[in-house]
């Protein structure tokens, strides 16, 4: 098995992250209350199993899932 240590202290800088986001035309942002039934159809049909995680984020105040977007298109999550 490969060693899975990740160098936290090594991570780039948010900033120089969402910027190399953006010049791809995503954005990265906090999910909205809103949008909940729509990400969580995302979710269960691209990563079923995260489904519940996802859910329970959505109940935290604010929010804590994430989602990458493109032309109202999501991409991708995390919570």
């Amino acid at each position: 098995m490969h060693d899975m240590l990740v160098k936290l202290y090594a991570i780039p800088e948010v900033d120089e992250a969402l910027a190399a986001c953006a010049a791809r035309n995503v954005m990265v942002r906090r999910a909205l209350a809103p949008e909940r039934p729509a990400v969580l159809d995302w979710i269960r049909a691209v990563f079923a199993r995260s489904a519940a995680e996802v859910e329970t984020a959505f109940t935290q105040t604010p929010v804590t899932c994430f989602i990458a977007v493109r032309n109202d298109t999501i991409l991708g999550f995390a919570c």
